[in-house]
Order: C-alpha cells, then sequence, then structure tokens
C-alpha cells in the first residue's frame, strides 16, 4: 500500500494505492468523512462482487460522519438488470437508509430546430419553424429484440443516521425558472429565480469513441459528483472520498469547490493520473 499526498490552494488531495475495503483503518480515521462519491465497477469481469459492496458499506459506517451521505452511482447491466439494487441493498443491510434515487439521464431525445446549408434556421411553406427529434448524449447501444437502449444510470443517496440528518442545499443545484411568472406566483419567488432541479439530472456522458481520450474505461463526467457535493451543502474543506478513484472525476470535482479528497485504487497508475488532473484544477 502507498499513499501519495499533495497540498494545493489550501485543500489536500490523498490517493491510496490500495483496496478500498481492507485499508480503510490504516488511511482514514473513523468518522472523519463528510460525503462518499462513487461509481464502482458494475462489471464481474471489472471485479464487482457482492462481497466487496458489504465491505464498502462495512468501511462507509466506520469513516462517515454521523451526519455523512453516500452517492452511489451505478449502471444498468444486461446480463443481471437487478445489480445496482442488489448493490444498493448490501448497505441498507449494514444500517444505512436509502434517502432518495436520482436518476442519471445521459441521452434524450430532443425536438431540435433544423438549421439549412446557409446556417439559417429552416421553414416550411407555413413559415413555421422545421423541427426533427435528434438524440443528445451519449447511450449504451443493446443489439437485443428485447431490450431498448440504456439511457440512465441510477445514483442512490444513502444517509448513515436519520437523526442528524445533513439537510439538501436544493438551489445549489437549481434551474432557473423559464417561465418568470412563476416568481409572482405564491412563495416561489422568495428564494430568487431558481427552483429545485429534481430527482431526473439531464448529464450528458462524453463521446466514448477512439478520438476521444479518457483516463480511466469507465470515468464519469466531473458535473455528477459535483451536483452531489453542492446538493450535500458541505462546507469549503469539508472532505470527500471515492472508494474508488479510478480517473479522478470525483477528484477534480471536490478540488473545484475547496473539498479535502482522499481515494482508492487497486491501479498503481491511476493515483498520478488523478493527481495531475486535480493539480490542473
Amino acid at each position: 500500500m502507498n499513499i501519495t499526498t499533495e497540498e494545493q490552494d489550501g485543500v489536500w488531495f490523498k490517493g491510496v494505492h490500495g483496496d478500498c475495503t481492507r485499508d480503510v483503518e490504516k488511511t482514514i480515521d473513523p468518522r472523519s468523512i463528510d460525503l462518499i462519491a462513487t461509481s464502482p465497477p458494475y462489471k464481474s469481469k471489472d471485479g464487482f462482487s457482492l462481497y466487496m459492496m458489504h465491505g464498502l458499506a462495512l468501511a462507509a459506517r466506520s469513516a462517515l460522519k454521523k451526519n455523512g451521505l453516500i452517492f452511489l452511482n451505478i449502471a444498468q447491466l444486461t446480463e443481471c438488470p437487478e445489480r445496482p439494487f442488489k448493490a444498493m441493498l448490501c448497505f441498507l443491510e449494514n444500517g444505512f437508509k436509502l434517502r432518495q434515487t436520482v436518476i442519471w439521464e445521459k441521452s434524450r431525445i430532443v425536438d431540435e430546430i433544423l438549421i439549412g446549408d446557409d446556417d439559417k434556421v429552416r421553414r416550411n411553406e407555413d413559415g413555421d419553424l422545421v423541427r426533427a427529434p435528434a438524440q443528445r448524449g451519449h447511450f449504451q447501444p443493446l443489439n437485443s429484440n428485447y431490450l431498448v437502449n440504456y439511457c440512465h444510470e441510477y445514483i442512490f443517496v444513502l444517509e448513515k443516521d436519520t437523526k442528524q440528518r445533513r439537510k439538501f442545499d436544493r438551489l445549489a443545484v437549481g434551474l432557473e425558472y423559464s417561465d418568470k411568472t412563476n416568481l409572482t406566483r405564491g412563495t416561489r419567488g422568495k428564494h430568487g429565480d431558481l427552483h429545485c432541479t429534481g430527482d431526473v439530472w439531464w448529464v450528458p456522458h462524453a463521446t466514448t469513441g477512439p478520438t476521444k481520450s479518457k483516463n480511466h474505461e469507465h470515468q464519469f463526467p466531473v458535473e455528477i459528483p459535483t451536483r452531489c457535493i453542492k446538493l450535500a451543502g458541505l462546507k469549503k474543506k469539508s472532505t470527500v472520498w471515492d472508494p474508488w478513484l479510478g480517473g479522478g472525476s470525483t477528484a477534480v470535482a471536490a478540488k473545484s469547490l475547496s473539498m479535502n479528497f482522499i481515494g482508492h485504487d487497486i491501479d498503481k497508475e491511476m493515483i498520478p493520473l488523478a493527481l495531475e488532473r486535480w493539480k490542473e484544477v
């Protein structure tokens, strides 16, 4: 087990080359973590097992503060569609409570205004704008007569202690009202031109083709852990832990929001790569 540490701009990075379920007591003080934001390996060939998830749940019970939260992102799997729920149940069986399930929408169909070759909007004979459905974002294509393409993933929000609950900062990830008349209806405008974005997050996944480079095969967008940290309402210099550091998306999100960060990974090559991304923020 090797530990890499760095301090910059008043916050620190701690990367641990080791197993997140076995090396926690050696690398993380009890009740020192404010938030866990992670996307575990969900395929068996990448190391997924229910034993591993139970191990993480036990490690999280020790590491998290009483009001700590877990944002557990896990994708669907064709050969085991119930796997996200089985993974989440491992935490419930170890004393955690499910607060909410967020749907990460990676791809959607939009009604798009068409642009002609002259870069002007196209109109029909009646002068109306010409629209056509278009798919935005990245989805997992399935060659199946029994399934449709996977266009979303789950983010399970789990809490350690419902008696000392951490309040959400719902407007930290809020949206502006598209209809400004809402600002004068009842109490809707008392918080300004923002409203709760809800439990479906539209965050397009980056293209995964050969022309795009990623530090890790299953690297998720920085926007996902960024929203998790903001929603949790953490104070600056709180501590965020990603048990599966991977490409360092959670580390980048933590640094951008002035949070301290700890990450584990069994692949020693991931630590310096994630650290470089962290330094660049």
